[in-house]
């Protein structure tokens, strides 16, 4: 099992190799990165602040499955694969 240091190691690893593919954004508190079911393929480096993946339930409520936050590589499964992105972030 990974600790946190290792991981914080793969995700700079990450950064390093698709540096050329990246480019910097930045996202004001409660805007969103995407709508479930998007596949704008987007790949998130986050270098500051915290992201919230979740799902909307059918009476409307939002159900956290993740938090981000720095250091942290994310989204990348719809970037590599054009499927539509399962949660909003």
């Amino acid at each position: 099992m990974s600790d946190g240091k290792e991981l914080k190691d793969l995700a700079r690893q990450t950064r390093k190799i698709l540096a050329r593919h990246l480019r910097v954004r930045r996202f004001r508190r409660g805007e969103l990165l995407w709508r479930e079911g998007e596949t704008s393929g987007m790949l998130v480096a986050i270098r500051s602040g915290r992201v919230k993946v979740y799902r909307l339930i059918p009476t409307g409520r939002a159900v956290t499955m993740f938090h981000f936050g720095p250091d942290d590589v994310f989204g990348f499964l719809p970037f590599l694969d054009g499927r539509a992105y399962p949660a909003y972030a």
